[in-house]
């Protein structure tokens, strides 16, 4: 797995807890002593993350262990694939992000359809 991958992987975690705790970058960063921009780096996994904040981050998202924000080691090769979609998409515009999405969510429907027989 690589560094990339892994700080990767760590600020998805990372933002997905934040968001479901209903909690906005700001939010985090003063309950940690970073900054926005920190957090939001980290989060799109273009920050190293100092173990000292490590646990701060982990003890503000009120997570059980700091193991619950970090990916498993067997997961390398899938967060692969997901890092490069998620680059792919920062780099397009919001409406043609929206037609990407459009485009998936009818291929999912889809692919339902067909398992089901229609």
């Amino acid at each position: 797995m690589s560094n990339n991958t892994i700080y990767t992987a760590f600020g998805g975690n990372m933002s997905s807890r934040r968001k479901q705790l209903k909690l906005t970058q700001s939010d985090l960063a003063s309950r940690t002593g970073l900054s926005r921009a920190s957090i939001a780096n980290m989060e799109r996994g273009h920050q190293n993350v100092a173990l000292h904040h490590l646990y701060a981050i982990a003890s503000a998202l009120n997570v059980a262990s700091v193991s619950d924000l970090l990916p498993s080691l067997k997961a390398g090769t899938e967060f692969q694939e997901e890092n490069d979609m998620m680059q792919t998409s920062e780099a397009l515009s919001e409406t043609s992000r929206a037609s990407v999405n459009d485009l998936i969510k009818k291929a999912l429907r889809q692919g339902d359809q067909k398992r089901q027989g229609r």
